[in-house]
């Protein structure tokens, strides 16, 4: 999920995005980063999620993740609701693990570049309940990033089991980052 707000003083226009992710060349542009469960990964420059992966135990949905002949991770669709969305109505989540996008194996040892949550502001969903992440871990990147945090029961899939707290979050970030009469809301 990719949420942009845009500020609109005069002719110009302030893009407050907040996600996970950052393309290279726009970080000017963002003003603050929100991250759930979805884009929960907060590395430091030069480190891997393989080697932030190793500084624990396994979380239980790692046994559900296959890897496939072409170099990608895949969740087991048949464990994909318990391992990923146990909060989430079981047929909205056998139709997530059908349209699953995977995930590079080659992602894991890629090392990071300089990381935006130095200079921004952070607010970050701990999901308390995930098997794909282990909370402890979300728990140590959230204090890491100084990020503001707010911690719910839920799976991995928290942006689909609790939408209203992922845009009670969203809100705080939107009023916390800066207050303009013509805010508007865009996908």
């Amino acid at each position: 999920m990719t949420l942009r707000i845009e500020r609109t003083s005069g002719r110009r226009r302030t893009r407050i995005r907040l996600s996970g992710e950052f393309r290279a060349g726009h970080i000017d542009q963002v003003k603050a980063e929100l991250r759930s469960a979805r884009q929960p990964v907060a590395l430091d420059e030069g480190e891997s999620i393989e080697a932030l992966g190793k500084q624990g135990a396994p979380p239980a949905g790692a046994a559900a993740v296959r890897p496939d002949d072409h170099g990608f991770l895949w969740i087991d669709k048949h464990a994909f609701g318990k391992a990923f969305a146990d909060d989430v109505d079981p047929t909205e989540a056998a139709v997530m693990a059908a349209v699953q996008k995977p995930l590079s194996v080659n992602s894991f040892a890629t090392k990071s570049g300089p990381p935006a949550w130095k200079h921004i502001p952070s607010w970050y969903m701990v999901a308390t309940d995930d098997q794909m992440i282990p909370p402890p871990a979300e728990e140590f990147m959230a204090k890491r990033i100084g990020a503001t945090v707010k911690k719910v029961a839920a799976s991995h899939a928290a942006i689909v089991s609790h939408p209203k707290e992922v845009a009670d979050l969203i809100t705080l970030a939107v009023e916390s980052v800066g207050k303009s009469v013509n805010t508007r809301v865009s996908r």
